[in-house]
Order: C-alpha cells, then structure tokens, then sequence
C-alpha cells in the first residue's frame, strides 16, 4: 500500500485547492457591474463595479489577465476583514504597486481575477470577465522634465535665487503636483494645479501639457534647508491614468535674508533753506544669511533736489554709477514732496568708492546748479561688501534742504534690490525749514 501515499497526497491537495471554490472558501463570488469598460468615458460606460465577498480575514489582490496569459495589477496585497468589498475601474491598472504611475488597460478581452491570501497561506481566486474598447493608445507619460540649475542657493542675493522646473508630457492632464522630498522621506508640496470639477480654472491653476514652475527654494513659505532634495511631478489625465518624473537637485547657503532698523536719527531739526541736517541709521542684520549691499557708500551727501542716479560710472558716462540691482541691501531716506521712492540712499559698507559733489556746484541754489557738474566721482572699486547675520553698523550721510516748505517730514527705511521696501516709514521726523 506504500505505493499509493504519493497519490493520496496529490489528491489531498487537489481536494484543498478545489474546496476553496466551494462555500468554506475565503472568496465568495465575483461580479463586474458591466460587460464593457471604455476608459475616459462619460457616465456609466466609463466605469465599472468589482464586487467580491472576503469570508476569513485575508490578503486580497484584483488584476487583470488577457488572452495571452499576461497579468495586469489593479490592487496588490490590500488587507480585509471578513464583509462586501466594491472597488471601481475606471480603466486604469498599477504597473508596479510600488510607485503612483497608473496606465490605461490596453483594449481587450479580460479576465477580473480575485486572489486572496490568508495568514495561514490558504489562497482562493475567483474570475469574472470584461471588456476594455475604446482605450487612447497614446500613454500619459513625461517626455522631457528639467530643473535649472540643478543646485541653486535661495537666499535673496539675486545669485542662483531659483530653479526653473519644466515638464513636457505626451497628453494633457488634469492634475499637476510638484513636491520635494528629503533624505529622510519626508515631502514638501511646491504646487499643485487641478482643473475642477466644474467652471474654469484661473490661467496660474490649470494644469498645461508642457509648463514651467520657478521654485525659489521655500515649501509652506520657508526656505528648505540645506542638502540634496528629489524632486518630484507627478501627472494625472481624466481618465485616471498617473505618470511621475523625478530629479535630483540641491539647496546650497540657502536662507532667509532680514534687516532691521534698530534707529534712525535727524538732527538739527531745523536749518535754513540750503542747509544740511545729518541722518544717522542702526541696521542689524536678523536674517540667517549674509547680505550684499551696494553704495553709494556710507556719508555720502544728498541735496533735495537730486537722487542716488546723480553719480555718473566712469566707465561708461551714459549710465549710473548706482541704480536698482536685485540681490543688493540699501538703506534711505524719503522725505515730503520726493518724486521717487527714497531717493537718498546708502550702502551699508564701504564699497571702495568715493563720491561726492563739485565743490563750485555744491552750494548753488537749484535753478542755477549745473547737474551734468554737481556729482563726482573721485574713486572707483565698484566692490559689493556683504554684512554677515547678527552684524550690526551705524551708517551716516548729510541732506541738503532746498525744499521750500516750512515743515519737512523724512523717514527712512530698508531697500531689498529687486523685491521692493521691506522696511518703510520708519520713525518719521519734522525738520523746519527758515527761509
């Protein structure tokens, strides 16, 4: 009788796999609510309901197989209790159940397959079939994704501030996001567009083909710190189909630029027309990054009737010797009546230049100076000196009244070179003027 134990094994186990099938196994049936599944479409034909009954807790996996045996994942090792479960296609399947990416189910005659697995290794798989017609052949996929430059330091000196994210996918989607994430896995949303469910979106919310998103290094509005980052986009299209592109980029001496005026002091408070009063300021750099500045440098004399363009480059006569550049710190003076914004400004340093005014210029009452004259340039270095955090400097210079208005009121405030006047206002001062 030793001869007919292999057998009985054999029909030990066919027994098990079959008794599966029957009302102890894990499954019970399986229904697809439709025979024809055409991804994208509107309504019912564009959808169907999986149902399958879990009878013992489990393990379960749904795919699809076609004719030729090859097997496309829907859901992958989801943990069920005993009860109904739902789950609907919309005509798309999980390539690797690892990553987001989705795809559309190619068109076809399929097997639904239902797998269950329970703790004890018992495995039950029930089938029903469906349809997938009408299916677009063109993947959602990214067929470009860049990131300008790949390391950049966001920290408002205007030198490498941003990276320039571009994309280009082969189909339109409905939804973008582009994140971040860290060494430790933890992610920082930069932006996401979506077209809504109804209505328009606004020109900078919809989701385009092929765009650009300029990222200045902040998540949630602080600046990310330093290290090296993947960065992510992920797409989606209106049939549900998912793609994801990734790179590689890198935050260097990234932070947070700030200045603070700690003072600022006009004195006398009353001159004659023509007359000079000194402007004292305490700056202190707050920020966690050092920051530039650009003169004109500190003591620099100011009249009413002139700006910081007055000084001429010596290089090149038809240009100012200082004017706005983004990335640079500057502190000034605005007073009543100013046609431009401060007008009287300064560096916070030393740039290695000196300027002042033509001494047979200088005191000449406005209608008679001659401008082209007036401001000099006596050396030239153009440097850009940097203030580091926590650094503190008390800058000074000298304006000259011709205003004819009995009360003048300045105040200062805090230039960021191509962002605007973060600082202004600041501690407003009358100055009587005699004439």
């Amino acid at each position: 009788m030793r001869w007919r134990l292999p057998w009985l094994a054999v029909l030990g186990a066919a027994v098990a796999l079959l008794g599966g099938c029957g009302p102890a196994g894990v499954l019970g049936d399986v229904t697809v609510s439709a025979e024809t599944v055409t991804p994208g479409a509107e309504g019912p034909a564009g959808a169907a309901v999986i149902g399958y009954q879990v009878r013992r807790e489990a393990l379960v996996s749904i795919l699809f197989r076609d004719s030729a045996g090859r097997e496309y994942p829907f859901r992958v090792d989801q943990p069920r209790a005993p009860g109904t479960y739902q789950a609907e296609f919309t005509g798309t399947y999980s390539p690797d159940p690892e990553t987001r990416q989705r795809k559309v189910l190619p068109d076809g005659e399929y097997a639904v397959v239902v797998r269950a697995r329970t703790p004890d290794g018992t495995v039950d798989e029930r089938q029903a079939r469906l349809r997938v017609t009408g299916a677009d052949p063109t993947e959602l996929a990214f067929e470009e994704l860049t990131v300008t430059p790949d390391t950049f330091s966001p920290n408002g000196d205007a030198d490498q501030d941003e990276a320039i994210i571009f994309y280009s996918l082969t189909r339109p989607p409905t939804r973008v996001d582009i994140f971040a994430t860290d060494a430790r896995g933890a992610s920082y949303l930069l932006v996401s567009w979506s077209q809504p469910q109804s209505g328009a979106p606004s020109p900078d919310q919809r989701p385009r083909q092929r765009d650009s998103y300029v990222w200045d290094g902040t998540a949630a509005g602080r600046v990310l710190p330093d290290g090296t980052y993947v960065l992510h986009v992920v797409a989606q299209d209106r049939v549900g189909a998912v793609a994801e592109a990734t790179k590689p980029v890198k935050i260097e001496n990234g932070g947070t630029p700030r200045l603070e005026l700690v003072d600022f002091q006009v004195k006398p408070t009353t001159v004659s027309l023509g007359g000079t009063v000194n402007v004292t300021f305490r700056v202190k750099n707050t920020g966690s990054v050092p920051v530039k500045t650009l003169g004109p440098p500190p003591g620099t004399p100011y009249r009413t009737d002139i700006t910081f363009y007055c000084w001429v480059n010596p290089a090149d006569r038809g240009s100012p010797l200082y004017y706005e550049r983004g990335g640079v710190w500057r502190v000034g003076v605005m007073w009543t009546g100013a046609g431009l914004e401060y007008p009287a400004r300064w560096g916070l340093l030393p740039d290695g230049t000196r300027v002042g005014f033509d001494p047979a210029e200088r005191l000449k009452p406005p209608e008679q100076v001659d401008y082209r004259k007036l401001c000099t340039v006596t050396e030239w270095q153009a440097q850009t000196p940097v203030l580091g955090p926590g650094e503190e400097v008390v800058v000074t210079g000298t304006i000259q009244v011709n205003l004819r208005i009995r009360e003048v009121t300045l105040w200062a405030g805090i230039e960021q070179g191509g962002v605007g006047f973060p600082v202004g206002q600041f501690k407003p001062q009358v100055v009587r003027v005699n004439y």
